[in-house]
This record gives structure tokens, C-alpha cells and sequence, in this order.
């Protein structure tokens, strides 16, 4: 049997949360209410926990876990939660309002502070990063990435999350490289074929103005489809498997400015772009 120390690490954090679960029901029994102290361990041993129960998932389950160990996007707000939250209820403890009622508020409205912080990428008013590849890893995408298109002044990198295709890109400044929010990556174009089973989607940095392209097919009979465009684009192929089953995708970069009477020719069907059209279904 292959025991690794984060499987020990995980046991014995499992079992001081359950000495901890049983301390605080003989406080809330025999004193009637809990102490900060207990509070405070009970919650740090929770995220221990949490962070080394993802990370072993990780190791077990490549390529499945979204949790990642160290300074990452989602660990340093989990870590601005517990200290937001710590805080909160030392406040309570000095001016004696540490009853339930108070926990639990407070508890839900620090979960609404890490859902609002989960959508605010603050990090780009303050940090850079000196290379691409460690933007990738704070982010947590290098782990599920299928694929990276070199622009001139950004790369776009395509994860898989949840099973499905997402894009971040990350684009180079005088301070280092920084990743672009939700709302800096626009969909010029969307174009879902579900007799044909393809899609082709146009995405843009709004930073730099960079154009970049994906044709995602389904796979069938390992067929290898033949795509080329007005614009000479050399697209990489790569596979991968998304809620939908095996998946083919051509990625490419189109530059800095929309083509002009740009047409993809995907196994023979000659495909011409309108600009003005943003969401096409064609079923």
C-alpha cells in the first residue's frame, strides 16, 4: 500500500476536527456557549483540512480537482476569508455579542464577501508576475490546460473547468504579465453547428485588441478535419474530453484587427464570418 504523507496529514487533521466537534458541544453543554478560542481552532482546522483533502484529490485524480496547494487565486481569498472572519468574531468576544445569532450573520455575510472577491481579480491593480507560466499556476490553469496561442503581446490559454472550454488570457506589461478579467475577454463570434457537431467562437483581449480563434468538433472515427482560413492561420490541434465526449479544437491567432471578408474553409464547407452576428445555432 502506497501511503503518502498527505495521507497521513489528512487523517490526523480529520481527527483533531473531530476532538474539536466534541470539545465544542461539552462548552455549548455544560457552559452554554462556546469559546473564541475553540471557535478560531475549529475554523483553521477546517481549512487545513479542506486545502489538504483538495490537494490529495489532486494527486489521486489528475486533472479533476480544480483545489490547488499553495499561493494561488483561490487559497489567498480563502485566507483574506479566515482572516476577515477571525477578526469579526474577536471584535464580538470584546464587546460581548458572541452569541449564535451574531456567528451565523457574520458567517453569511463573510460568504457573500468571498463570492463578490471570487469575481474581483484585484490582483491586477498591484501584481505582476515575471513570466507567463506563473501567472498560469496563481491562476490554476496550467494544471487543466489544453492548449496556449501566442499572440504578439498576450497568450490565450485553454482550460478545462468543470468539464467545459474556458479562455483566460495573459498579456505582457512594462511590470510583468498580468491575466485579464471575465470582462476583458470579449466574444466577437459564436457559431454552434449541432447537425455538424462544431463550433467556432472569435475571442478578444480587450487590452491588447488581440483576435484569437477556436474550432472545437466532435471526434468521430478519429477523423482528422481538414481547416484553413483566408487569413493563412496556423491553427495547433488538440484533444480533449468535455461534458460532451471527445472533442477536437483548432486554435489560432488572427492578429490585431477583424479580418475583412474572412471565411474558414472546416472539411470542405466554406464558412464566411459576419462580424454584426454574434450568437449563431444552427440546428
Amino acid at each position: 500500500m502506497d501511503i503518502q504523507i498527505l495521507d497521513i496529514a489528512e487523517l490526523l487533521l480529520f481527527v483533531f476536527m473531530i476532538c474539536t466537534c466534541i470539545r465544542i458541544y461539552r462548552q455549548k453543554k455544560q457552559k452554554g456557549k462556546i469559546s473564541l478560542k475553540t471557535l478560531i481552532m475549529f475554523l483553521i482546522n477546517l481549512i487545513f483540512y479542506a486545502m489538504v483533502t483538495g490537494t490529495n484529490y489532486h494527486r489521486t485524480h489528475p486533472g479533476e480537482s480544480k483545489f490547488q496547494a499553495g499561493i494561488t487565486y483561490n487559497n489567498v481569498r480563502i485566507f483574506i476569508y479566515s482572516i476577515v472572519f477571525c477578526l469579526g468574531l474577536a471584535i464580538m468576544k470584546k464587546m460581548k455579542k458572541l452569541a449564535s445569532k451574531w456567528i451565523i450573520t457574520w458567517a453569511i455575510l463573510c460568504t457573500v464577501f468571498l463570492i463578490v472577491m471570487s469575481f474581483c481579480e484585484i490582483e491586477n491593480a498591484y501584481v505582476s508576475f515575471s513570466t507567463a507560466d506563473q501567472a498560469e499556476k496563481y491562476y490554476g490553469i496550467e494544471k487543466n490546460k489544453i492548449d496556449e496561442i501566442y499572440g504578439e503581446d498576450s497568450i490565450e490559454v485553454l482550460y478545462l473547468e468543470d468539464r467545459q472550454m474556458n479562455s483566460k488570457i495573459i498579456y505582457k506589461e512594462e511590470g510583468g504579465w498580468k491575466c485579464t478579467s471575465h470582462s476583458e475577454i470579449k466574444c466577437l463570434y459564436n457559431r454552434a453547428d449541432f447537425k455538424k457537431d462544431n463550433t467556432i467562437v472569435v475571442r478578444e483581449c480587450t487590452i491588447t485588441g488581440e483576435l484569437y480563434i477556436s474550432v472545437i468538433c466532435g471526434k468521430k472515427d478519429n477523423k482528422d478535419f481538414q481547416i484553413s482560413d483566408t487569413q493563412n492561420t496556423i491553427f495547433t490541434k488538440k484533444e480533449f474530453v468535455n461534458k460532451n465526449g471527445e472533442q477536437i479544437s483548432y486554435n489560432g491567432y488572427l492578429g490585431k484587427e477583424k479580418p475583412k471578408n474572412y471565411v474558414i474553409y472546416l472539411d470542405g464547407e466554406e464558412i464566411s464570418i459576419d462580424w454584426n452576428e454574434s450568437d449563431i445555432m444552427i440546428v
